[in-house]
């Protein structure tokens, strides 16, 4: 997010909005000259729905993004009735949660491996394990999103795990 003066914070630069992040081409990361002499820091939220997100990651890192975060939902039609039709009104949407935890963890581990920025990782994170293994795959700090929607403590809980089998393992 970009907090601008006396605003509420929004997206920086929501690269699922913009076309050609579904294609390999990382050119549309528009970040204002000078970012980096502001205070807050800039972190630029992912599409996974991308043919390299690693490129676009690297562009958003070239252009003064202080840290970038993956992955985002995965675009899904779910299906329901006979004959079969698209459930949601605008036929597709985002699935995210325990369905996309290996995605985010190949996503996550390509992009650690092209930039110098730290990562914030997330996809499917429900457990210490998960945690363990989003870390290990090259983020920096992880983040729990789907599993708070049924768990508000979800992040709290996962982080306590974490110290406690940081502890036992010495």
């Amino acid at each position: 997010f970009d907090r601008r003066p006396g605003g509420m914070p929004r997206p920086a630069a929501d690269l699922e909005t913009i076309p050609h992040a579904l294609g390999v081409r990382p050119a549309g990361v528009d970040i204002p000259p000078g970012r980096r002499s502001k205070f807050e820091p800039l972190i630029v939220k992912l599409t996974p729905n991308t043919a390299d997100v690693a490129a676009v990651a690297e562009a958003a890192a070239g252009h003064g993004a202080d840290a970038v975060s993956l992955i985002n939902t995965l675009r899904a039609m779910p299906m329901q009735g006979d004959p079969p039709q698209p459930w949601l009104g605008a036929r597709t949407g985002g699935l995210s949660g325990a369905a996309v935890r290996q995605v985010a963890l190949a996503q996550i581990a390509a992009v650690a491996a092209r930039v110098d920025v730290p990562v914030v990782g997330m996809g499917g994170v429900e457990t210490a394990e998960h945690a363990r293994q989003v870390l290990a795959a090259g983020a920096t700090v992880v983040a729990v999103g789907t599993a708070s929607f049924r768990d508000p403590a979800a992040g709290s809980r996962i982080a306590r795990e974490l110290t406690r089998s940081a502890q036992i393992a010495g």
